[in-house]
């Protein structure tokens, strides 16, 4: 879990390529109401507060 933590503050410094604003949410790439895993690396993306907001309205 320490890893994990570790990895999600560093992973949320940077957004992914194009992004105009800096990363501040750690987002689940496929949400966990979907089967997506909480803890895996490979599940996790870097999105800004707004792009986060707007992934979240519609994927829930």
């Amino acid at each position: 879990m320490r890893v994990w933590r570790e990895g999600e503050e560093s992973s949320a410094a940077f957004g992914p390529p194009g992004a105009v604003a800096p990363a501040s949410h750690t987002d689940h790439v496929r949400p966990m109401s979907m089967g997506g895993l909480k803890y895996d690396p490979a599940n996790h993306q870097p999105l800004c507060h707004s792009c986060h907001s707007k992934k979240t309205a519609k994927w829930g």
